[in-house]
């Protein structure tokens, strides 16, 4: 079987610090990088980072039978509430304890959502970001700073710490497994990605998942792959989309992880997108979604969304890679495929920002409605826009999770 070679993480860049790296990298600094550190973090006096960490996703089975709701998230901006300001500019305002505002999408339409009382960037080390998953009772699972936090009670929005972690994290993901028993983590730029059982986590005596030198709690495996976004296939197996790093070309793939083979480094799955890494999920049918993040060489493809059948992963799994441009079904085009899920209701729920475009449009979340024939394949019959912000001008929107009604 194919392997797949993943050397770089991009997640940590926001959109608007790779399109500035690739322009140094013109200038001759080579990979984008300047001859000095990494910029402070928010806490040190540094300004807030431009489209952080648009708010990851999970995608989990849920029968149409059972009634959910979908969290979404936005980073607020320093604009004042007239909106006066430059739109489009994308910028955050990170303070400690200040977090992502959310909203509930349910039936269609669109309920204000609370503010998160978690530390970030400040009493819990210099994350910029959280990433957060449900649980199968609907609390939620928050990674950011130095902890794991668990909500105390289904929106009760009071968290305890149930795992810990020796460098901060800027999280790129926390999914859970379908049947909820497994967590993948992917901590950030430069470190591993993690994947562990739900019930080690404990609030009488949190875990050490990783020390400073990468050594790992007994129930923890660490693998040492490029990641920007992941989705479980199953309970065994968890496709992660990366790209490669410096370019041109700025191309990315799909790789998948036997996470019950600790030393696994992956097998191609989806290859040459020709463009910056996206958001993925499946659908219930087992049909897998991707896109094109951005694409240097032709910014029209920003945003496009292919999707494979079930049947063609179930081959790509078995060693034969897919061509993205050959064998991948067109479905539609968002501002940029920045982070998905299909609801059970078969709507393709996209968010992303145009942060290179002309719209300036970075704070709302698309809706698109999909319709399946008699062969499987799945084409668009409309699309909504989901306003978060009403000054559209906040970093790029994204579908969390989504949490069962009781």
């Amino acid at each position: 079987m194919k392997k797949i070679k993943v050397d770089y993480n991009h997640h940590l860049y926001s959109e608007l610090q790779i399109r500035y790296n690739r322009i140094l990298e013109i200038h001759g600094y080579p990979g984008g990088i300047l001859p000095f550190p990494r910029p402070p973090s928010p806490l040190s006096g540094g300004a807030g980072k431009p489209n952080l960490a648009n708010p990851g996703f999970v995608i989990q089975y849920i029968s149409n039978s059972q009634q959910i709701y979908i969290i979404l998230a936005w980073n607020p901006t320093t604009l004042p509430p007239n909106c006066e300001g430059f739109p489009g500019s994308a910028s955050e305002y990170w303070e400690p304890g200040v977090v992502s505002n959310t909203k509930v999408y349910r039936d269609g339409s669109l309920e204000d959502g609370v503010w998160f009382s978690i530390p970030i960037g400040g009493s819990d080390g210099s994350s910029w970001g959280l990433m957060f998953d449900s649980l199968n009772d609907g609390r939620l699972l928050v990674a950011t700073g130095l902890h794991i936090y668990r909500e105390t009670a289904k929106e009760s929005n009071e968290f305890e710490i149930v795992a810990t972690v020796a460098n901060n994290m800027d999280p790129a993901f926390l999914v859970l497994s379908p049947n909820k028993q497994k967590v993948a983590l992917g901590l950030g730029y430069g470190q591993p990605l993690l994947v562990f059982p739900v019930d080690i986590l404990d609030s009488s005596s949190p875990p050490l998942l990783i020390d400073e030198n990468e050594n790992l709690h007994p129930e923890v495996t660490a693998y040492n792959v490029n990641y920007y976004s992941a989705a479980w296939k199953d309970n065994r197996y968890l496709f992660v989309d990366g790209g490669t790093w410096p370019g041109p070309p700025y191309v990315s793939g799909i790789g998948m992880l036997d996470t019950n083979v600790p030393n696994d480094t992956g097998v191609g799955i989806v290859t040459n997108i020709p463009g910056s890494s996206s958001g993925i999920c499946f659908d219930k049918y087992g049909n897998f979604f991707c896109g094109i993040g951005y694409s240097y060489d032709d910014p029209s493809l920003t945003g496009k969304i292919y999707y494979f059948t079930n049947n063609e992963i179930a081959s790509a799994m078995e060693g034969a890679p897919l061509n993205f441009a050959v064998e991948g079904h067109y479905l539609c085009q968002s501002l940029s495929a920045g982070h998905m899920l299909v609801t059970p209701n078969d709507e393709l729920i996209v968010g992303g920002g145009d942060a290179f475009g002309t719209t300036q449009h970075v704070g709302y979340a698309e809706v698109f409605k999909l319709a399946y024939d008699e062969n499987g394949y799945i084409s668009v019959v409309n699309s909504q826009q989901l306003i978060l912000d009403p000054c559209q001008n906040d970093s790029a929107a994204g579908p969390l999770c989504l949490i069962k009604e009781e």
